[in-house]
Order: structure tokens, then C-alpha cells, then sequence
């Protein structure tokens, strides 16, 4: 337990962001954030229900299709463009790596695992950071530097458990 609390302490810490003064799109990020983990929330409940009944892979065909779904709609909504990058591998790959996570989610919570996968799944956070940094070249705020710090520390204590 101890390592599951470090651990998303950990995690919330990395997903800090630094705003300083009043910043115009502060509200935005805040709405946009909530919307993220309502959306991110209610998949994994579901997913663990159609885990729990055996229905895991219907269920994640569902996701990808309603995520498509509200993709094409969001796209016809707002009038964007959908070029195709030309990166297309690299997408693929991700979407791939994404339900390949999932995927094994659901298989954790049918055997049992909920507790150790949750904190688990909770440090993607550190994980965004990190790339940011190696990528894009993101500086990495002291908070997130500790999160990381934290977020690892936790994940240690669990997998030492």
C-alpha cells in the first residue's frame, strides 16, 4: 500500500504543469483535463466489466470504434483536415502498443492483479514526461523531476512486495 500511495503521488506530481500569472487558456486545461480522466475513467470501468465477463475483446473492438466514431465527428464538427502524416507506421505502432495495454489490463483484472496494475497504470504520466523531454525537448519542471523520482520509487516498492 505504501508503495501504491508514493507511487501516485509520484504520478500526479510528473503531470504537473507550471503556469505562472494569469495564463488565458488555464480554464481550458482544467475543462480539458477533467473531460481526459472522465473519459479515461469510464473506459477502464468498462473495460473491467467486460473483463469480468469475459468479453475483453469485443470490448476493446467497441473502444476503437467509438473512438473513431467521435474522431470522424469531431472532425465533421469542427471542419479539420485528417491528412494522413506520413509517419503511418509509427502511428500504427502506437495504436498497436495502446490496445496490446489494455488488452493486458483486462487479462490482469481477471486474474486478480487489480491492485498491482492500477498503480501500474497510473504512472503513464512518467512515462509522457520522459518522451516529451527525449523528443520534443521539454524542460522538466522540478515537481515533475520529483514526480519521476517518486513515481519510480513506488513502482520499486510494489514490484519488491
Amino acid at each position: 500500500l505504501a508503495g501504491s500511495a508514493v507511487g501516485l503521488a509520484g504520478a500526479v506530481l510528473a503531470s504537473v504543469h507550471e503556469i505562472r500569472g494569469e495564463h488565458p487558456a488555464a480554464r481550458s486545461s482544467i475543462a480539458l483535463a477533467l473531460l481526459a480522466a472522465i473519459g479515461i475513467g469510464g473506459f477502464l470501468w468498462f473495460l473491467g466489466r467486460a473483463a469480468d465477463g469475459g468479453h475483453t475483446l469485443s470490448a476493446l473492438l467497441g473502444a476503437r470504434l467509438g473512438s473513431i466514431t467521435l474522431l470522424g465527428l469531431g472532425v465533421l464538427v469542427t471542419r479539420s483536415s485528417i491528412a494522413i502524416p506520413l509517419q503511418i507506421p509509427a502511428v500504427a505502432s502506437i495504436g498497436l502498443l495502446d490496445t496490446t495495454a489494455n488488452g493486458l489490463f483486462a487479462i490482469a483484472i481477471q486474474h486478480g492483479y487489480i491492485t498491482v496494475v492500477s498503480v501500474l497504470g497510473s504512472e503513464y504520466p512518467v512515462a509522457t514526461v520522459i518522451l516529451a523531454h527525449t523528443f520534443l525537448g521539454e524542460r522538466i519542471t522540478r515537481p515533475q523531476l520529483v514526480g519521476v523520482a517518486l513515481a519510480l520509487t513506488g513502482v520499486g516498492m510494489v514490484a519488491a512486495a
